[in-house]
């Protein structure tokens, strides 16, 4: 390939705002993605979000776990108070990123509300032989200079957290040095909701296979996700090409 990309692997995450009630379409049947992004805003509604206890420990967990100060939680428990949704589900960028250990990226919005993104070697195969600790580490810190393993690799996963809204998939690709990269296959798309948070429409497929001179191998999980009335596109992307790999938000 005549251009090359720092990396391998690319997490590329797209939220729209909660615009009305009606989903908006966003795949046909042959899993091609709309590219249209929606006007990102703030959603406010005049309806109480009232969790269940259940539901908000699991929410205070999840934040805790990832750095979220329990200042910042309290004011993001009263946006819900008030009936509005946090900034990480309705902005469509971050104000800041961080990137942590492994592939893993956390974005922080206005509110203090975050996202976390990762890409997941721990159950991967290269070539049908389980991928040893070395080598995930050696995955987890590529420089730019320096191409990944050649070969088929499978049972990466891909994933994307809220606390409210979670989703993942698994990717299998096939890296050909000095040939077009490719994506052979996605599965196993899950997504868990947390209401008032739900969804519908979930799709995933294979946007382009084969890596160009100009474009990424390109797989895709596509969601609608609904809230405080309305709905809003989602997608995950995983990008193949150039033997190289890397992470980003927008």
């Amino acid at each position: 390939m005549n251009k090359r990309f720092k990396n391998l692997l690319s997490i590329l995450l797209i939220t729209g705002l909660v615009l009305s009630s009606n989903p908006t379409a966003f795949a046909s049947q042959n899993n091609k993605v709309d590219k249209n992004i929606l006007k990102a805003e703030q959603i406010q509604s005049t309806k109480k979000i009232a969790l269940l206890d259940s539901q908000k420990k699991e929410l205070i967990n999840w934040l805790t776990s990832n750095g979220v100060a329990n200042a910042t939680q309290k004011n993001l428990f009263n946006k819900l108070e008030q009936g509005i949704m946090w900034d990480s589900l309705i902005k469509a960028k971050p104000v800041k990123t961080i990137e942590l250990a492994g592939h893993s990226t956390k974005s922080i919005y206005a509110d203090g509300s975050i996202s976390i993104s990762s890409i997941d070697f721990n159950d991967a195969k290269l070539n049908d032989v389980a991928l040893n600790a070395s080598q995930i580490q050696n995955l987890s810190i590529q420089s730019s200079n320096t191409t990944a393993p050649i070969g088929t690799y499978k049972n990466i996963k891909v994933a994307m957290a809220y606390g409210f809204f979670n989703a993942d998939f698994t990717a299998n690709f096939t890296l050909v040095r000095n040939g077009m990269d490719r994506i052979d296959a996605v599965n196993n798309k899950h997504v868990l909701a947390i209401w008032p948070v739900s969804y519908s429409e979930l799709t995933l497929g294979i946007t382009q296979k084969y890596e160009t001179r100009a474009h990424h191998a390109q797989g895709t999980l596509s969601v609608i996700i609904k809230a405080a009335g309305g709905s809003t596109q989602y997608n995950l992307y995983i990008y193949v090409g150039s033997d190289f790999y890397y992470k980003m938000n927008s």
